[in-house]
């Protein structure tokens, strides 16, 4: 009976041990992944700006668009279940412009018009982090 106990202790630490390396490397890994998703976002701004849906308004040309913030937050845990989790943080603010033509409209200072703090989520795929 020792020697069963001291065999199921021992696959325990090993499982333990394996889920720590995993932790690790999800660790390690996420702040080169938080960088590429803050690259991801700044590509979104430029198209977010080169395509602003206009629309015409009591003789106004008038649009919105979205830019991002840098990344605010890059965090990682361990879920209830002992998964990695990562977790960044953003803000999203969204600018109107107008003007009396789309051209006088690009040129002119954008309003904010709202913030949004935004939180993704993302998980552990075994090798690489995934969303």
């Amino acid at each position: 009976m020792h020697k069963v106990l001291h065999t199921r202790h021992h696959a325990h630490d090993a499982h333990a041990r394996a889920a720590d390396i995993l932790y690790l490397r999800a660790v390690n890994a996420f702040p080169s992944f938080c960088q590429d998703w803050g690259r991801k976002l700044q590509s979104r701004d430029v198209n977010n700006v080169d395509n602003v849906s206009w629309r015409a308004k009591d003789g106004w040309e008038t649009g919105t668009y979205i830019v991002y913030s840098p990344i605010k937050s890059c965090n990682t845990k361990r879920a209830a279940n002992g998964q990695p989790i990562g977790e960044l943080t953003y803000q999203e603010t969204e600018y109107y412009l107008a003007g009396h033509t789309i051209t006088e409209a690009r040129h002119a200072q954008p309003k904010p018009v709202s913030v949004t703090n935004t939180t993704e989520i993302f998980r552990w795929d075994r090798t690489h982090w995934d969303y």
